[in-house]
């Protein structure tokens, strides 16, 4: 009997946690607040597993409004220490202390709400041999709320305002030459992580995909072994928690670019 009631105990306790899945979606999905359209390059179909059968769209994007800025000495570009502040990390500790490398980076990650450019200015960095493959979606803002970046960028079809995970770096620009330190240190912030990561695709839209096959996804920066420009084109509506969901896919061809 108490088998029997263990059971029936973990039955409802999956069918409840299915429901109140299910009651998320519907809730996000009652209100499309805005869509947006992204080609291959944003939105990557990888060859699925044996084991996994579903159909994933991963979001790839650039992490620093300027791509190329890599190098400490370039300085922070727009997540510098004021940004940095504005989200609520506290950068009140002198960086030039011979313990303020420790000190940062204990500082957590903060989860806050990112923009996301698409096809804009930033694009406009990208080098021309990287044209071709490189993501059109940087991250160029952030803050500690959804409404702060919408007025800021009202346009759904060119920003995408998602939940991220943002972190403190402390950097020691140094000579490129000898490695020695050469300059004044510096507070940045980074983008590491957008929720959702990935995106489910439906059927019947998960078949324009599957007919396609999958590939590996272009990563900003690291050149791929199978350059190609995009081969399809997703629609995403945007709902009132700010989740995005699929509502159509169509294959590029030169008469449907």
């Amino acid at each position: 009997m108490r088998r029997k009631l263990s059971l029936s105990a973990a039955l409802g306790l999956v069918l409840l946690s299915n429901a109140w899945v299910l009651y998320g979606v519907w809730q996000n999905r009652r209100d499309v607040v805005g869509t947006v359209e992204l080609t291959e390059r944003e939105l990557c179909f990888s060859r699925s597993s044996a084991d996994n059968t579903g159909v994933f769209l991963q979001l790839i994007w650039d992490s620093q409004a300027l791509r190329w800025r890599r190098e400490p000495q370039d300085g922070p570009g727009w997540f510098d220490r004021a940004k940095l502040a504005e989200l609520g990390f506290d950068v009140d500790w002198p960086v030039e202390s011979k313990d303020a490398g420790a000190h940062y980076f204990a500082v957590p990650d903060r989860r806050v709400f990112v923009a996301l450019e698409y096809d804009g200015p930033s694009s406009r960095t990208i080098p021309g041999d990287a044209r071709p493959e490189h993501t059109r979606l940087f991250a160029i803002d952030a803050a500690k709320d959804y409404q702060t970046l919408r007025r800021r960028y009202p346009d759904f079809s060119r920003h995408l305002i998602l939940p991220g995970i943002v972190s403190l770096v402390l950097e020691q620009p140094r000579d490129p030459e000898t490695g020695q330190p050469a300059g004044q240190p510096y507070l940045r912030g980074g983008v590491w992580g957008l929720e959702p990561p990935q995106i489910q695709v439906p059927l019947p839209h998960s078949r324009v995909l599957t007919s396609l096959g999958g590939g590996p996804c272009a990563r900003p920066g690291v050149k791929s072994s199978e350059s190609r420009l995009p081969r399809y084109r997703v629609k995403l509506a945007i709902g009132r928690e700010h989740i995005p969901w699929v509502v159509e896919v169509r294959p590029v061809t030169a008469a449907n670019p």
